[in-house]
């Protein structure tokens, strides 16, 4: 099993928000990632659009980013966790954990 969690922090305050998501594989968690937090997350903060590669650190990650292959090849649980400069803060974060 694996447990998705998606970390959201407002820019202006810190505030933070987070769901949990579980998939009984990573080819479940790695198409919920492709699909709707990408798409969430693109439409959330105007991306690609509004995406600063200097900024965030480099240039924006494809929906390829987060393939099954992709995610077996991350070391640790964060996959995702751009530090925003401007504002000082990681406002988006994803962690997978494998869990028993």
């Amino acid at each position: 099993m694996y447990i998705l969690t998606c970390i959201y922090r407002t820019a202006s305050s810190g505030f933070e928000h987070n769901t949990k998501h579980s998939f009984n594989t990573i080819e479940e968690a790695s198409k919920y990632i492709m699909t709707e937090w990408y798409d969430g997350l693109c439409e959330l903060n105007e991306y690609p659009s509004e995406w600063n590669e200097e900024d965030l650190g480099g240039p924006m990650p494809s929906r390829e980013a987060f393939t099954v292959e992709a995610l077996k090849k991350i070391r640790g649980n964060v996959i995702f966790a751009p530090y925003d400069n401007y504002h000082a803060i990681v406002q988006n974060e994803l962690h997978l954990d494998k869990v028993k």
